[in-house]
């Protein structure tokens, strides 16, 4: 999506990071955005994790019926976008 920023981590270094965590047993990677909702139409997925700033339908797939937990984003300070100014600031404001 070109209006999102550029990620810091790769896909490979992101993927590493998720299966450290004692809960994910698989990551799955895609290319496209109709490669991803045809992931997601097969059935074979039966619930999907979205960030509670999605909650007003503005992702993608919002129709395919998924069920969904939705991850509060305010009970914590972590963000990616946060992390890319913080670093941008650091660089250019000294």
């Amino acid at each position: 999506r070109s209006w999102k920023m550029t990620p810091i981590q790769s896909v490979e270094d992101r993927k590493e990071i998720l299966l450290a965590l004692r809960d994910v047993d698989e990551v799955v990677t895609y290319e496209t955005e109709s490669e991803f909702l045809d992931m997601l139409d097969s059935g074979e997925y039966h619930l999907r994790f979205l960030g509670d700033d999605y909650d007003d339908g503005s992702y993608s797939g919002v129709g395919i019926g998924l069920p969904i937990v939705w991850i509060p984003r305010k009970e914590h300070e972590y963000s990616t976008t946060r992390l890319k100014n913080l670093i941008y600031q650091s660089i250019h404001n000294g």
